[in-house]
């Protein structure tokens, strides 16, 4: 959720942004970390989608289909925050076009829109089956992937018109809409309302399912495995809205919950680049056959590392002995 609809500090123009206030080490902190969550949040995504798309037993649920999704939205997105770090350490204004094709991007409307559509398709699916096997069937599935991708473009299109423009902006390490420009406040205004509005009714349609799932499964609606499969997919994507849910409200209510220092905005953006790791991690974290899988990778790397080493040892201490050092001087040894 890289854009800051509220804030005045953003009114600036793009040609005049200089780093006067900042550092050399000061930029360099803040592009590292940004570059290298960028990284480590990337890699995490990737393991998820490599596991999903090769599960077939999950490939077919609904509900890690919708979580797929996020995880394509926040890898790309790792993409834009990677750019901005590097913008960060090597300060310049680049130009007018380059800022405005990262403030086009939209991963952060289609990562709250799909937010939404996973709470409802819970709900659904726990209280009315029969309405979830049409409503979000094969069919229905693709019909939710193309609404998402054109409220996100809608989104994307308002970004790219010459009357609203969203910008990094590195004096600050932060993003923030142009305000100068006459449709700023528009596309800014729509885009807090649909995330908080979105993210507040998946968050009211997670609380009440932990009870839906507890009450059929006692009731015997529900089988042990089944019922422990729903509980894992609530709990995943509640932690997904809940974190969604508090980075919104830090992000758009800034006067109440922070300073307006550049310190605070830093760290905000560091909580907005961290929410596309709540996925993956809360994936690993509910996926077992995944924890042990990359548990043995780990290891196995672990373990081919310690034998390099101790291999490059012996064949060091074998060269540096007496008797390899006079044979390699042609030195007689008999």
């Amino acid at each position: 959720m890289p854009a800051n609809a509220t804030t005045n500090s953003t009114d600036y123009d793009i040609n005049v942004l200089l780093m006067t206030t900042n550092s050399q080490t000061e930029n360099t902190i803040v592009g590292l970390s940004l570059i290298l969550s960028a990284i480590f949040i990337f890699s995490l995504n990737v393991i998820v989608i490599r596991a999903i798309n090769h599960d077939k037993e999950l490939n077919k649920l609904n509900s890690y289909r919708f979580l797929l999704w996020m995880a394509y939205s926040d890898s790309s997105q790792m993409g834009i925050y990677l750019i901005t770090g590097f913008w960060t350490i090597y300060p310049c204004t680049w130009s007018v076009l380059g800022g405005k094709l990262l403030g086009i991007c939209p991963q952060f409307i289609f990562y709250a829109f799909v937010t939404t559509v996973l709470a409802s398709h819970r709900m659904v699916a726990l209280l009315c089956p029969n309405i979830d096997s049409w409503m979000f069937s094969k069919r229905g599935m693709k019909v939710w992937l193309y609404v998402s991708l054109f409220v996100a473009s809608l989104f994307a299109i308002g970004n790219g018109l010459p009357w609203s423009t969203m910008l990094y902006n590195p004096s600050w390490w932060t993003w923030g809409y142009d305000g100068k420009l006459p449709m700023s406040g528009l596309v800014s205004g729509a885009a807090m309302y649909l995330e908080l509005i979105g993210i507040t009714i998946a968050f009211l349609f997670h609380i009440p399912m932990f009870l839906v799932i507890y009450q059929k499964r006692k009731v015997g609606a529900l089988g042990k495995k089944a019922s422990l499969q729903d509980f894992k997919i609530l709990i995943q994507a509640f932690t997904i809205t809940a974190y969604s849910f508090l980075s919104n409200m830090l992000f758009y209510a800034y006067p109440v919950f922070r300073p307006e220092d550049k310190y605070a905005f830093w760290i905000l953006n560091m909580f907005n680049v961290y929410n596309s790791a709540v996925n993956p991690v809360m994936y690993m974290i509910m996926n077992n056959s995944l924890r042990k899988k990359v548990k043995t990778v780990v290891s196995q790397a672990a373990r081919s590392r310690n034998v390099s080493f101790v291999t490059q040892t012996a064949i060091s201490n074998a060269t540096s002995s007496p008797v390899m050092v006079r044979a390699r001087r042609g030195v007689s040894i008999v």
